[in-house]
């Protein structure tokens, strides 16, 4: 298993910056997404 290191700061999980599509992992590989959604909702 492998560990990100890219994240975005406009939403976390459990304390913890999302990581969306094409953010990187520590061994080089970039995350593809297979989420249909076109936009993502952030609440307050």
């Amino acid at each position: 298993m492998t560990h990100l290191i890219e994240g975005t700061s406009i939403s976390t999980m459990d304390g913890k910056p999302v990581a969306l599509d094409g953010h990187r992992c520590v061994c080089g590989c970039q995350l593809v997404s297979t989420l249909a959604a076109t936009f993502m909702s952030v609440a307050p």
